[in-house]
């Protein structure tokens, strides 16, 4: 029986949030089930990540794309749609997170994979060596593909693009980690390569996946094998089951070895330049979005702005490819109000947290509403954050509606330049670059 408060958030009917309270944990858990499986797949394992897998309490999260009229062999979307849409959840929840593990069982193994890659791929090529993405554990995973898929299945089966052996997908994923990613824990930083080591587990009983496939491309010492079959992988009772114990004790060690890795590039940025220069360095805005997980045209429109506004003296980098240690400053919350207050106006988590940062931290913050009939939640939001603004930091707050996604991207550019014109540190250094002083 468990002993901490579990408080469940549907981001939609997908993906949900399974917390031992909201904000206490900066470690993300989630899990992706196989074929046919569902939130039952993993019997107590977010349970037992909740009440402290791998050390202190940590939240889950479960990507369930089997649920309801999806589950129809004709309605069911295809692999790639759910790890787009894994992709997305990842990044609308990246910002509440320092390290997310993914945890997939038999085809969600490659499901998070794929989603992995195209997490990676929304950041246009920007691979910071320590990311969000702390690593991938999957069990029972067929990397090499099932031997019970056939060419000729995917008449019948729409996974067998992914299942099937040696297919395009699997391809696709192995060129990207190993162009992109160490995936190897006792390699340093290195090579602009990200580090995202990956573990298997794979049963020895396992008959829908042969030992081979679930193992290949993965060096011995991060890979364990029980004496169990397809199903039981997955089924902990306890955090002393194999599995769990497993799965806790790969947890620890990779954020053992994150921390390593940080201090790493840390000590390598504050090296000396070889060549001493009289200028200043630039100004360095660190932000984050904050999406509603159909708005990912705004955030396009958000990283445009943020790159319009580089030069050499200022400085907008996305939190997830900031270096090691800048936390944001500036944060863009893009949701509709419905997700910022229920129907009797009272804050939802969402709106909890993001009221939270805005209190206790110096940070700027906007709230963007695509335009909305719901006027008076919008109102509401704005009498919260208001409310938090009554100690004299009303300037670093701004909540408005846009009517489309121009009208946003204008708005947040006319932001942008003012929180620069308004920082102290703006005088010193928006002078070195006359490219910087033209465009703000």
């Amino acid at each position: 029986m468990s002993s901490t408060k579990h408080v469940r958030t549907e981001l939609d009917s997908n993906f949900v949030l399974i917390r031992a309270q909201a904000g206490a944990s900066r470690t993300l858990i989630v899990f992706v089930h196989g074929l046919g499986g569902s939130e039952d797949t993993w019997a107590k394992f977010p349970e037992l990540a909740i009440d402290g897998l791998g050390g202190a309490s940590k939240d889950s999260a479960i990507f369930r794309y089997y649920k309801g009229a999806k589950s129809l062999l004709r309605r069911r979307p295809s692999p790639q749609v759910r790890s787009r849409q894994l992709a997305n959840h990842l990044t609308q929840v990246a910002n509440d997170y320092q390290e997310i593990y993914l945890v997939g069982h038999s085809l969600g193994g490659l499901i998070a994979e794929d989603a992995v890659r195209r997490f990676h791929q929304q950041k246009k090529g920007s691979y910071p060596e320590v990311g969000i993405i702390a690593g991938v554990i999957v069990f029972g995973s067929p990397r090499l593909g099932s031997k019970w898929v056939r060419s000729w299945s995917a008449i019948a089966l729409r996974e067998s693009f992914y299942l099937r052996r040696h297919s395009g997908i699997q391809g696709d994923i192995e060129e990207f980690f190993s162009n992109h990613v160490n995936v190897d824990i006792d390699v340093a930083p290195s090579n602009g390569k990200v580090q995202i080591p990956r573990f298997v587990c794979a049963g020895t009983k396992d008959r829908m996946v042969d030992e081979l496939s679930a193992t290949f491309g993965v060096r011995e010492a991060q890979i364990k094998l029980l004496d169990c079959g397809h199903k039981k992988l997955v089924k902990p009772e306890t955090a002393d089951s194999p599995s769990a114990a497993w799965l806790g004790g790969v947890i620890r060690e990779i954020s053992s070895r994150r921390q390593e890795w940080y201090a790493s590039l840390a000590e390598k940025a504050n090296k000396p330049p070889m060549a001493s220069q009289n200028l200043p360095g630039p100004l360095v805005l660190v932000t984050e979005v904050n999406s509603d997980i159909d708005l990912t045209d705004w955030v396009d429109v958000y990283n445009e702005v943020r790159n319009r506004l580089t030069t050499e003296a200022v400085v907008f980098v996305d939190r997830i490819a900031a270096p090691a240690g800048m936390d944001a400053s500036i944060l863009v919350a893009i949701q509709r109000p419905d997700r910022l207050v229920n129907d009797i106006y009272q804050p939802t988590p969402l709106l909890q947290r993001l009221d939270q940062r805005f209190r206790t931290r110096t940070v700027s913050l906007m709230v963007a509403a695509p335009n909305t009939p719901a006027v008076q939640k919008l109102a509401a939001v704005k009498e919260i954050l208001h409310d938090a603004a009554s100690d004299g930091s009303a300037h670093r707050l701004a909540v408005k509606e846009f009517s489309d996604v121009e009208s946003f991207g204008d708005g947040l550019l006319r932001w942008f330049t003012g929180i620069v014109a308004a920082d102290p540190r703006r005088r010193q250094l928006i002078y070195a670059n006359s490219e910087g002083r033209d465009r703000l």
